[in-house]
This record gives structure tokens, sequence and C-alpha cells, in this order.
């Protein structure tokens, strides 16, 4: 297991080396690049070598026949998946995946505006006026590698398969074969209209819990570091924290503490949902666990405080970013809503977390059923788990409730273990067939499905992307560009600033943008105060391409008049306006 602790601590190591290096330099640059790589690269050396005693805890016996079978499918997911997670077809650049048409863009746009040099604390690219609220890690990983010149799909790939295969080890370790099978066939009930339609699809995008591999893992490139991270994180808590004489096969599993510091307190700058789970659960054991473990809680978090506390300041703008916090009771207010939120969502998921919760303070002794509410590790990550998923359930954390799932499949995770170790291994193998049918089957239609090439999206043309980068190439990266606020337009594709990006990336992080929307419109149609309302945008220069012409069709367009048009193409054309400003 020592290479999935180097693999997280090197990445980690590269991404905060190089925040450092670009603070202190004015953005990232080649040298910052090798130097960060480097520093990770030898982080990681040094832990194989040292930590070399460290075991996952999987004996060979217990991977039998059905942990095979999981292994080979997610295998053959991952490598379909990300082989294929963008491909050049022809001159478009094309997504596998659907889910994929609005992600991949913005990834590649942060990648690439990293990559540039902007100085630190970047501006955010697709919004005037704010800094970078998105935790960016992966893609400035991604962008030291783009640095040392190697191809940007390239690069998509390697860390795709590399994540891919490090959570998919981590969910053995984990909860087993269970747990791999849980997250790769997550879903409800809607898959059995399979037996309706006899065709493949993803019938549980339908719903609010969606399979979490394909609109996801595939999606939010950070669960490809934060999975395994995460989970070597509770791995190694569960032996601090927990050890007991009952729970054997967490006893190789310790990290040294500067690694768990490290993993921790970086957390942040790859996902803020994970590092807020993990952080709600070290406050929650504070006030259970005996004195000496506390002791153990409040070391970490002291070494831990100052690293996570900048990282959370500069990605809220040193908390001055307009809270997202809300509440949703959608699913609580109404019995439909309650139903359809936890049975046609989860199947029979909950009532066997239920059956768990109930199962871990009562045995059965000669005299009957005998209450004992001892904390042990099991009660010690169910209960909280529970709570923490009913809780995030309706308090929604950001402007698109379905991104709260990044929070909720750490405690969906946390119960898949436990319901294989407390509930599934005492039944007979025909009732665990069973449970296993009805909890899975859902997601291995949606899984199946993927797997469809026909289904792939084009993202972009490139030659769009070839005309616009070169035609932009000698513009300062301070500058921003007017479009029209879509998912794929070819400046994202070549790393540059715009006004306002597509909302899909906005509204999430709590950005309400409609009076910036309707200055934008009023500028691209040429209204009379289009120039002042242009000046309050930032708006440098206009591009004009497809979308452009036709979202704006009525456009008076008077800009060309004066402007001077640098560039045009089968792509459109980009217009300099600074000289309306006097710049």
């Amino acid at each position: 297991m020592n290479w999935i602790v180097a693999y997280t601590s090197g990445i980690a190591v590269s991404v905060i080396s190089a925040i450092i290096m670009a603070f202190l330099f004015g953005g990232l640059n080649k040298v910052i690049a090798s130097i960060s790589l480097l520093a990770g690269f030898s982080i990681g050396i040094f832990i194989i070598i040292s930590c070399s005693k460290l075991s996952s805890g999987i004996e060979k016996k217990e991977l039998g026949f059905w942990s095979w079978v999981l292994i080979i499918i997610f295998m053959i997911f991952s490598l379909r998946s990300f082989f294929w997670l963008i491909y050049k077809k022809g001159n478009s650049l094309m997504a596998l995946n659907p889910s994929n048409l609005g992600d991949i863009p913005m990834h590649i746009l942060y990648i690439k505006y990293l990559a540039n040099g902007t100085p630190f604390w970047p501006d955010n690219p697709i919004l005037t006026g704010e800094t970078i609220g998105y935790h960016f890690g992966i893609d400035l990983f991604n962008s030291l590698l783009i640095l040392l010149n190697m191809d940007l799909v390239t690069s998509f790939i390697w860390v795709g398969i590399l994540g891919s295969l490090a959570s998919g080890f981590m969910l053995l370790v984990w909860g087993r074969a269970f747990a791999l099978a849980g997250v790769l066939f997550s879903g409800g009930l809607a898959g059995f209209q399979f037996f309706q339609t006899f065709t493949l699809a993803d019938y549980q995008i339908q719903l609010d819990w969606k399979n979490i591999m394909l609109t996801m893992f595939l999606t939010q490139r950070h669960l490809l570091y934060v999975i395994p991270a995460g989970l070597l994180l509770l791995c190694s808590w569960r032996q601090r924290f927990f050890n007991d004489n009952n729970n054997q096969r967490t006893s190789k599993t310790l990290l040294p503490l500067w690694i768990e510091v490290l993993l921790y307190s970086s957390m942040p700058i790859f996902q803020i949902h994970t590092f807020i789970f993990l952080s709600f659960l070290l406050l929650i054991w504070f006030f259970f666990v005996p004195n000496l473990k506390r002791i153990q809680i409040i070391k970490l978090g002291i070494f831990s405080f100052v690293p996570a506390s900048l990282l959370v300041l500069l990605l809220t703008g040193f908390l001055k970013k307009a809270s997202m916090f809300h509440f949703d009771f959608e699913y609580y207010i109404s019995l439909n809503g309650f139903l359809k939120f936890w049975i046609f969502n989860f199947g029979i998921f909950w009532p066997l977390v239920a059956f768990l919760c109930f199962k871990l303070v009562t045995e059965n002794t000669d005299k009957g059923i005998r209450y004992n509410f001892k904390l042990n590790h099991a009660m010690a990550f169910v209960y909280p788990a529970v709570v923490i998923f009913i809780i995030f359930s309706f308090v929604i954390l950001s402007g698109w409730k379905y991104d709260n799932a990044k929070l909720l499949i750490w405690p969906y995770i946390i119960l898949l273990s436990y319901l294989w170790e407390i509930v599934l291994l005492s039944l007979s193998k025909i009732k665990r067939y069973i449970i296993c049918f009805l909890l899975f089957f859902s997601g291995f239609i949606s899984i199946m499905s993927s797997l469809d090439i026909s289904k792939s999206v084009e993202i972009a043309k490139f030659p769009d992307i070839h005309g616009v980068c070169g035609a932009v190439k000698d513009i300062p990266l301070k500058h921003r560009f007017a479009i029209y606020p879509t998912y794929n337009n070819p400046l994202f594709f070549c790393g540059r600033k715009v006004v306002l990006g597509y909302g899909g990336w906005l509204w999430p992080h709590g950005f309400y943008t409609g009076e910036k929307e309707e200055k934008l419109k009023k500028v691209m149609l040429g209204d009379k105060d289009w120039q002042k309302l242009a000046k309050e945008l930032g708006i440098r220069y206009i591009f004009w391409g497809e979308y452009e012409h036709k979202e704006y069709s009525q456009s008076l367009r008077p800009w060309e008049t004066n402007a001077n048009k640098i560039a045009s193409g089968s792509w459109g054309e980009i217009w300099d306006i600074g000289t309306f400003f006097n710049d």
C-alpha cells in the first residue's frame, strides 16, 4: 500500500510547492514545474523506502471469485473510460461520457490558464472581479505536466488511469469488494426499467442520487486524488483513534503523523467537501474518544490548522465570497418527496443501514436481546456517517444541490464497509446474492451503457482551437474577452480569461450573475451605454463567433466602426475595443 501513500503524498507536495513558488515568483513556469514535480517525486521515493512495512491488510484468501470479477470489471471500466476520456477524432475533440461535455472544457481552461503563468492568487478566469474559488489542485498538477511538454490529452489519460487504480485499490482496502461494487454500481431502483425496455441506458441519471462513477468520478477530476487520499486517512484514523482487539485488519494501516497532516491539511485545494467531511468526523470523535486519543486529535489539528486555514481563506477570498449555504427540505415536506429520495434513489440501502445501526447496539444472549452502547470503531464511523448524510441531504453547500453529492459519497463509502463486515457476512450466500443484486443491478446497467463509444459527444473542433489560440498568443494574460456564456468557447482551450463564463460553472459556487449577464448582453447588442458597461465589466476584447452570432443576432455591433479587428477566421472574429477607453 505504500505506493498509494507515495502517489497521493507526492501529488500533494508537488501542488503545494508549486503554489508557494508561484506566489513568490509571480506564476508558474517550467522551472517551478520541474522543481515541484521533483519535490513530489522525492517525497514519494522516501515514503516507499521508509514505509515499506505498511500493509493493506488484504489477505489473498479474502479475494474470492466475485472479488476478482469486480476487480476485472473495474479495470475494464477504468481503462475504457480514461483512455477515451477525451480523444481525437478527425478534426474534433471528443468525450466518451456525455456528462463530460460541460466539465472537461472547464478543467482544460484551468489547466491552461495556470500553465500560462497567471499571477497567484489567480483571478477567476470565468468571472470579472473575483479570484478563483474552485479547488483546482488536480488541475494544477496537470498544469505542471503540461509545462514539462506532456500532451494535454496524454496528461488527462494517465492522471485518470493512476487515480482510478489508486481509488479502486483503496476501496478494496476500506470495504473489500463490496465497497468497490457499491461505488462502481451505485444506484437505486431506476435501472430495473431495463426489464421493461431491454435497452442499456443510464436510467439512474434522472434521479438525485446518480451513478457515482459516471456523474462524478469521470467528471469531477479532484476525486481522482481525494478518494485514495481520503480513504488512506480514514484507514489510518480507524487504527489511530479506535484500534481494538476486534479490529485486526487495520493493524498495519497506520500512517506516520506527518503524512496524515500533509494529506489532511492540503485537502482543501483538492476538494473542500472532503475536507469538511473529514473535519466533521474529527470534531464528532473529539467528544467521544478517551483523553489519550483526544490529545492525538488535538495534535493533528494543531499541525494542520495553519496550512488548511490558509488554503480555505484563499479559496473563499478571505471569507469575502457570498455564502452558498442554504436549506432544501424538498425531500421531507411530503411523503412523495421522501419516498422518491430515500427509496427510488437508494433502493434497499437505507433499510440495510437501519438494520446495521440496530445490530451495532444489540447482541443475542440466552436471555434474549441485550443492548450494549459501549463505543467501538464501527459505531464511531457508522453513526456519524448516518447523521452527516441526513444533515447534508437538506443543508446545501452550493448553488446546485447535486454538488452536495461530493460530500455525501463519503458517509456512503463508510457505510458500505460496515454493511459488509457486520450485516452481509453474517448472512447465507443466497441472501447475500439477492441483496447485492437489489443494491447493484441499477448501477450495473448504467456502467454497461457507458462503454458504448457511439454515445460520444464532440467537445470542440481543433481548427477553431488552433486558430483562436494562435490569434491570442501575444495578448497579455490580464485582459478579458467578452463572449456568450457557453461551455465550449475556443478561448477556454487557450486558457484565456473571459468576462462571464458558463453559468453551470458559476452557480454551484454561489455566483449569481444575473446583473452581469444583463450588462454583458447590452454590450454585445451594442446598447447606447455599451462602452460604459464594457468598462465596468473589464472588457478589452470582444469575441464574435458562432454562439455570439446566434444569440446576439440583433446586435448593432457598433465597435466595428472604430475598433481594431485583430484576427478572424472560420471560427469568428476578435475585436480590440481598448481604443474606446484610451488604453
